[in-house]
């Protein structure tokens, strides 16, 4: 999910060890629980932990890449991930807003799973607070584009 070929990491990724993605893929099999009410949506509570790029084969797109932020919530770490892509035309953007990973099962008041709807709502509202794309911009291997 986190490695494939090809495999580039980032030059401008401090003290990120790729090798996570074996932690990350534990962490998806137990969810932490997390009650909606729970959820950070501040964005001062979030902490970007990464991003991968490799090379793109389409003519559209400069490059391509995941990114990985994460938050501490009642006691836990959860963590989100998503794809993205680097436009030719100048936008770094989510490849598909649909499909946003993350180690949180959120509850809703009665403890029950929320709808996927209700789901996917909550993370990209966290995510349109987020200052991602500059920091995916700055990690492309040749950031002078």
């Amino acid at each position: 999910m986190w490695l494939w070929p090809p495999y580039r990491l980032s030059r401008a990724i401090l003290g990120f060890d790729p090798m996570s993605a074996d932690l990350f893929d534990e962490m998806m099999r137990e969810p932490w629980r997390v009650r909606l009410l729970s959820w950070p949506f501040d964005p001062e509570a979030w902490t970007f932990v990464g991003t991968a790029t490799v090379p793109s084969e389409s003519p559209d797109v400069d490059d391509a890449g995941k990114v990985r932020w994460e938050a501490v919530v009642d006691g836990g770490v959860i963590q989100m991930e998503w794809d993205w892509v680097h436009l030719r035309c100048g936008p770094i953007v989510m490849k598909n807003a649909m499909q946003v990973e993350t180690n949180a099962l959120l509850l809703n008041e009665a403890g029950l799973p929320v709808a996927d709807s209700e789901r996917l709502f909550c993370l990209t509202r966290t995510i349109y607070g987020l200052s991602w794309e500059k920091l995916c911009k700055i990690a492309r291997p040749d950031a002078s584009h």
